[in-house]
């Protein structure tokens, strides 16, 4: 803690010759200690001053320096904006590589009957079946009603499940359609790679034994329903664009990412999630429908 004017002045007092016995020597060497006290203070005190200045001069030239370097980093990421792909170009991509063929094999009407064989619906048909027989007597009129409302009595999460399992195996039949040289590729399905491990088991993941180059796919309806689908989803997008940068970790340059989406969105807006997902999917390849699996996997390998 700085002394006051009075404590410095007393302990200048205390050093007094012994040898002054006039009250001239004393006036003077009081008057003299004074100056010199308040002096020395107005000097500290200018110092200090001259300190602080200097120390916000010093924080302005940093946050203008910070200022600096965020209009630049803004202004990069809005030139980067402008080169995105256009939302035109975004749904007229998705138009072209869309396969209506998948979408038909996942309506409602061409998977009634894997629904009505899951134990779920079973459970429903049985409690309806059970209040109508309390009220009907006719059987074919009980089975009428059942069939009337069939498609009511099937939880979305039986669905989700069934239609989830369907398009896994479309793709999968996809795959192994392409018919891989099996002497240089290894084709697996929901089974987690050794060369580059995964929180989750992927759907597929296909690896080139002579490099060790892998390519790892997850399969997804879309990726607009909200929740698990869209989490996932960017999630896999996200950690690829990481990977992408990460050019530092050489293991990294043999591992890919893809997420193979099945239904169709056409954008509106370039503002939301999904829109920013497929942008940077098509972009890295990381994202593709079924039509365009085939042109990603034979680029990735050169084959």
């Amino acid at each position: 803690m700085t002394a006051t004017i009075a404590e410095l002045f007393k302990e200048y007092m205390a050093k007094m010759p012994d040898t002054f016995d006039t009250k001239k020597d004393i006036d003077l060497y009081f008057k003299d200690g004074l100056d010199s006290i308040v002096m020395e203070r107005k000097a500290a005190v200018k110092a200090a001053k001259a300190a602080k200045a200097a120390e916000k001069f010093i924080e302005k030239a940093k946050n203008e320096e910070n200022a600096a370097k965020a209009a630049k980093a803004a202004k990069a990421a809005k030139a980067t904006h402008i080169t995105m792909m256009s939302i035109d170009e975004v749904n007229t991509k998705i138009l072209k590589d869309i396969c209506y063929e998948t979408i038909e094999k996942l309506s409602d009407a061409n998977l009634m009957p894997e629904y009505t064989e899951s134990s779920s619906v079973k459970n429903e048909i049985t409690k309806l079946s059970d209040i109508l027989k309390r009220h009907i007597d006719d059987d074919d009129k009980i089975q009428g009603i059942i069939k009337d409302y069939l498609l009511q009595l099937i939880p979305a999460g039986t669905k989700g499940v069934i239609r989830g399992n369907k398009f896994n195996k479309i793709v999968k039949e996809y795959i192994i359609l392409l018919d891989l040289d099996k002497s240089r590729f290894e084709v697996c399905f929901e089974k987690k790679s050794a060369i580059h491990n995964t929180t989750e088991i992927p759907d597929w993941y296909i690896l080139d034994k002579s490099n060790n180059r892998i390519l790892i796919g997850m399969n997804q309806l879309d990726l607009w329903s909200g929740g698990h689908q869209t989490n996932r989803g960017a999630k896999y997008i996200d950690i690829e664009k990481k990977i992408k940068e990460d050019s530092s970790n050489s293991s990294n340059s043999n591992s890919k990412l893809l997420c193979v989406v099945c239904y169709e969105k056409q954008f509106k807006s370039d503002k939301n999630k999904t829109y920013k997902l497929f942008v940077s999917g098509f972009e890295n390849n990381t994202l593709c429908y079924l039509k365009n699996l085939s042109n990603i996997i034979r680029s990735y390998f050169a084959i």
